[in-house]
Formats: structure tokens, C-alpha cells, sequence
């Protein structure tokens, strides 16, 4: 394992080098990370084998690695590649959690664990890998790519292919699909889309498929988008737009999703919408707040969030377990190289809550530290806080190049 992590080391170093010194056909970019975690709970939970568990830990080392290959000046290549080490008490009490690393939903299964044993996994995975073409006006993608129509920066129901969860701070880059993608430049404020998309169930691997299109275009400096496809067993159709109202920055989507088949386990209609605003004041105090509706939420004992697999059934139609969402952002540079903030999303249906003050160093241009917490809190039985309260600590140190 030590020799892995060295080779990886060591050829992010090389391509560095030659990337500073003849930067021709071959780009690269990525970093590597290092992050303690340790996790508090106000319950013991039972443990298959190894018992109950009120405390845990592990060790992340996070490297990532982003190829771009300019074969002509129209077209490309890019992967995007993730190798993970996790070890640690966690690891060896629930070892069924390294089966989640390797899980792939897409059309080919590109995620591996290489090394799996005694509380010790590394695994290795790609979510970028695709051909870009550009001619004249047209931008043809093939491939595994992230496929960008949310507006939002906490919840988007417009980003129907391949949706994320803000809780995930780990990992920046999100999710990608597997699919083709057509993007028509009408002009230099308007486009159409046009995107396939073929993953697999997780319950029996069988295939299911998105395809949509999205017409983008620009009004009195306000950005505008309109969607509408077919998303596994539903019809969808949503908009969104983003603009400002005097120096406020002022956001929103909402989708509508239809079954098709009405025999479907998840056979009823939902609405998901959000709205939000942003606003920076002349001392740098940043301030964002956005809310959450989504029809097939609940009102009380939801679902709980999992702080441990945060992408889990997340989806579009999904992004949430309660029906009402209300999100507030704050944070202050308190100097050039020194950031604190809070973040918070409540449910006030079952008055449960997330929280998660942080603060951020840079210690160098290229090296950051971040000490974040992440706090369940509420009732037996609430979103948040199903099974009790739920205290968690982070802290990254992030090297990029």
C-alpha cells in the first residue's frame, strides 16, 4: 500500500514538472489530501459481529488526478480519477462500508477496490472519462462527464442527471454520468442541450435512462433556462433562473416530476423547488440563505440523513427526506489567510437541524487547512436526528497542483 501512495506521489510530481516546463498536449491538474474524522453519537448503535458503537474514526488520504489531452485544437480528452485510503476504527467495525466505496451506478463500472483488508481499503475510481468535439458552434460530449444544469448552489432540481449533496464538502468536483451530450451555441447568451444518459439500478444492476434537453437563454441581464425529458420512470419539466435585484444575487429552480407507469413504487407526482440569495456587505461579511419544497418529503419522522454515505437514494426528485428545507450561510475573512463560517440547514416541520461551523487557513498558495464540524441535532425520530444527536470533526489539509 506504502508503495502505491508513493508511486502516486511521485508521478503527480513528474507531470508537474514537465507540465511547467513544455506545457503541450498533456494537462494536469489535482491534489492531495489528508483528513482525521472522528464521529460522536449520542446513542450506541448495534454493530453486527463487532457489537455497539458510540464513537468512531478514520484516516482519509485523498489524491485526485485530472487529465486533459489536447489531440488537435477541436479535440479533447479528459479523465478524472479518485484514490482513496481510508483506515481506521470505523473501517473495522463496519466493514461492509468499503463495499459503498466501490459501488458505480454508470453504464461501465470504473470503481475498485484494490486493497481491502484488516480495516485498511484503497480504492481507486474514475468519474471523468470523455471525449470532447467541438466544430464551428457545436460541442459534442461522449462519455463520463458531469452534466451541469443545476443553478443553485445547495439544492437543484434542475440537475436531473446527476444531483449532490452540500454536506459532501470532500468532494468538489461531484458526481458524473454516463452520457452523450450535444450543446449548440445559438449565441454568446443562449444554447441548447441536448443529453442521454444510461446508468443501473443499485437494488438489480438493470439499466435505466435519462435523456432531456435545455434551452438557456439571457433577458435583462437575468439567465434563464427551461428543461424537460424523461428521467428513469418519469416525465420532467422545470425551469430556472439567476440574475441580481440591485447587488443581491437572486437564484431559483423547480422541476415537476410525472410517472409514466403508475405501478411503480414511487408512483406520485412531486414539485421540487428552491429559491435563493446571496449578498457580500463592504466589510466582507457574506451572508447566503435559500429554501427548500419537495412534495413527496415528509412533514415528521423522516428519513435519516446519513452522514457516512451522504449521496445515498439522492436524487433530483429527491433531495430531501422533509417536506421544507430552510438553509442559511455565514462566514467572514478575518484576514487574508484566515476564514470562519456557519452553515446550517433546518427542517422546521420536526424542528431538527444541520450545522456545521468551520474555519479555513491558507498556509501557503497552493496548501490549505480546514477544521470543519458537522452536528446532527434534534428529536428521536426527526430528519437529522433519527436515531439521537450526531457530533462529527474534520480536519483537511489540502495540497493542490
Amino acid at each position: 500500500m506504502k508503495r502505491i501512495l508513493f508511486i502516486l506521489l511521485v508521478f503527480s510530481f513528474l507531470t508537474v514538472r514537465a507540465q511547467n516546463e513544455k506545457p503541450k498536449i498533456l494537462e494536469l491538474n489535482g491534489y492531495i489530501k489528508e483528513m482525521p474524522s472522528f464521529y460522536f453519537l449520542q446513542n450506541e448503535i448495534p454493530i453486527p459481529v463487532t457489537g455497539t458503537m458510540q464513537w468512531t474514526m478514520y484516516n482519509l488520504m485523498h489524491n485526485r488526478l485530472n487529465f486533459n489531452i489536447n489531440a488537435t485544437k477541436s479535440l479533447n480528452f479528459n479523465i478524472g480519477m479518485r484514490n482513496r485510503f481510508l483506515c481506521g476504527d470505523f473501517i473495522r467495525k463496519i466493514p461492509q462500508y468499503t463495499d459503498v466505496l466501490a459501488v458505480d451506478n454508470g453504464l461501465i463500472d470504473l470503481s475498485w477496490n484494490i486493497f481491502n483488508k484488516n480495516g485498511f481499503v484503497f480504492n481507486t475510481s474514475f468519474d471523468r472519462a470523455c471525449i470532447d468535439y467541438t466544430i464551428e458552434n457545436v460541442q459534442i460530449k461522449l462519455g463520463r462527464q458531469r452534466v451541469n444544469w443545476g443553478i443553485g448552489l445547495v439544492w437543484n432540481p434542475n440537475d436531473i442527471f446527476n444531483a449532490f449533496s452540500y454536506i459532501d464538502f470532500d468532494y468538489e468536483e461531484r458526481p458524473g454520468s454516463d452520457a452523450v451530450s450535444v450543446t449548440w451555441y445559438r449565441s454568446p447568451v443562449s444554447s441548447l442541450d441536448v443529453v442521454g444518459k444510461v446508468d443501473k439500478t443499485p437494488v438489480d444492476s438493470s439499466y435505466q435512462y435519462t435523456a432531456a434537453a435545455r434551452y438557456l437563454f439571457n433577458v435583462k441581464n437575468y439567465d434563464f433556462q427551461f428543461i424537460a425529458g424523461k428521467r428513469n420512470n418519469d416525465i420532467v419539466g422545470g425551469f430556472g433562473w439567476s440574475g441580481a435585484i440591485k447587488n443581491m444575487s437572486f437564484r431559483g429552480e423547480m422541476s415537476v416530476f410525472v410517472p409514466v407507469l403508475k405501478r411503480n413504487i414511487d408512483n406520485k407526482t412531486a414539485i421540487v423547488a428552491t429559491v435563493e440569495a446571496d449578498y457580500t456587505f463592504e466589510n466582507q461579511i457574506y451572508l447566503h440563505g435559500a429554501a427548500l419544497f419537495n412534495s413527496s418529503g415528509k412533514l415528521k419522522n423522516a428519513e435519516s440523513m446519513n452522514l457516512f454515505v451522504t449521496q445515498n437514494d439522492l436524487s433530483a426528485k429527491k433531495l430531501s427526506y422533509g417536506m421544507f428545507e430552510i438553509f442559511t450561510q455565514i462566514s467572514y475573512p478575518v484576514s487574508p489567510i484566515f476564514d470562519v463560517g456557519l452553515a446550517a440547514m433546518f427542517n422546521p416541520a420536526d424542528v431538527s437541524a444541520y450545522l456545521s461551523p468551520n474555519c479555513t487557513f491558507s498556509l501557503a498558495d497552493s496548501l490549505e487547512l480546514i477544521l470543519n464540524t458537522q452536528l446532527l441535532l434534534g428529536k428521536s425520530g426527526s430528519e437529522y436526528a433519527a436515531n439521537g444527536n450526531i457530533y462529527a470533526a474534520f480536519a483537511r489539509l489540502k495540497w493542490s497542483f
